[in-house]
């Protein structure tokens, strides 16, 4: 997850999360919600 979270911050899409880090969809979402705050 950290690279997930290092991902988000540079501003990834939930896609570019789920290609590049083998998250599913709702994972990737959570981690942008829990990113933006």
């Amino acid at each position: 997850f950290a690279q997930a979270a290092k991902l988000v911050g540079m501003g990834a899409t939930v896609d570019e999360l789920t290609q590049s880090c083998g998250l599913t969809q709702a994972e990737a979402q959570l981690m942008s919600k829990l990113h933006k705050g």
